[in-house]
C-alpha cells in the first residue's frame, strides 16, 4: 500500500457571499467530500495521503476548493488520479525487480527487462514529481515522502537494485552505466538511450537526490550518494552516452 507522510486532517470552509450562496456551496462541498472519501476507500488510498491532500487544498477559497475536489473525484472515478498512477508504476517496477532477481546473464530477454526496469523507475519518479507538484499548488513546500510497505520508496530506489551489481556491475537507479562507453566493451554499450530519455532521467535524478536530502538520507546514507550516477560529472560529458536518436 502506498502512503505519504501527512499531518492531521485539516478541513476548513471559509464563508463568503450571501447566506444562500454559502449554503449551496456548503451542500456541494459536503457531497463532493463524501464522494471523495468513498473513492479513497474503494481504491485503498492511505489516510496519510488524504491528509496531505486536505492540508494542501483546504486553504483555498470555497469555489477553488470545490473545483479541486470535483476534479479529483472525476480523476479517481476514471482511473486518472496521479496517486493511482503512482501506485501502479511502483507495482510495475516491483514486478521488474522480481523478474530480474530470477534471471541469469544468458537470458535472451535480459536487455528488454533491464530497459523495462529503467523506464518503470523513471515513471515512478516522474509520477512522484507530479504528485508533489499537485500538492504544492496551494500549500507551498508541503513534505510528502512516498511510503511503500512502510519505507520511503524514493530513498529505497537508490539501493534496491544493488543485487544487479554482481551480474552486470551496475547499481545506479536508472542503469546509466549500461549506456556509457566505458566499463568494458559489453557493459558500457548494453542499453541504448535516446537524448529525450536522458534529459528526463537528469531531472528525475536531481529530484531523487533532493528528496534524499530532505529526509536526511542523502547525508546519513553513503550508499545513496554512491549509487547516484551524476549526469553533471564533468568527467563524463553528456555526449559520451550511447544515444539512439
Amino acid at each position: 500500500m502506498l502512503k505519504t507522510a501527512g499531518s492531521k486532517r485539516n478541513i476548513r470552509y471559509t464563508k463568503s457571499g450571501s447566506s444562500k450562496e454559502n449554503l449551496v456551496k456548503l451542500e456541494r462541498l459536503v457531497t463532493l467530500q463524501g464522494q471523495l472519501y468513498n473513492l479513497w476507500e474503494i481504491h485503498k488510498i492511505d489516510k496519510a495521503i488524504q491528509d496531505a491532500f486536505m492540508k494542501s487544498f483546504s486553504i483555498l477559497s470555497p469555489k477553488a476548493y470545490i473545483q479541486v475536489v470535483s476534479e479529483e473525484v472525476k480523476n479517481l472515478s476514471n482511473g486518472n488520479s496521479i496517486t493511482q498512477k503512482l501506485i501502479l508504476s511502483i507495482k510495475s517496477r516491483e514486478e521488474c525487480i522480481k523478474e530480474l532477481h530470477e534471471i541469469n546473464k544468458e537470458d535472451t530477454e535480459i536487455k528488454a527487462k533491464l530497459e523495462k526496469l529503467r523506464m518503470t523507475s523513471l515513471t515512478v519518479v516522474e509520477n512522484a514529481m507530479k504528485l508533489k507538484e499537485q500538492l504544492n499548488k496551494a500549500y507551498r513546500n508541503i513534505k510528502v515522502p512516498i511510503l511503500y510497505e512502510g519505507k520511503n520508496y524514493l530513498v529505497e530506489m537508490k539501493n534496491d537494485i544493488k543485487f544487479l551489481k554482481q551480474s552486470f556491475e551496475v547499481s545506479d537507479t536508472f542503469l546509466l552505466s549500461l549506456s556509457k562507453p566505458f566499463g568494458g566493451e559489453g557493459r558500457g554499450k548494453m542499453l541504448a538511450i535516446t537524448s529525450v530519455v536522458l534529459e528526463r532521467i537528469k531531472k528525475a535524478e536531481n529530484f531523487l537526490m533532493n528528496e534524499c536530502i530532505l529526509t536526511g538520507a542523502g547525508k546519513e546514507n553513503k550508499a545513496v550518494q554512491k549509487n547516484t550516477f551524476s549526469l553533471q560529472d564533468e568527467r563524463v560529458p553528456m555526449n559520451n552516452y550511447i544515444i539512439n536518436k
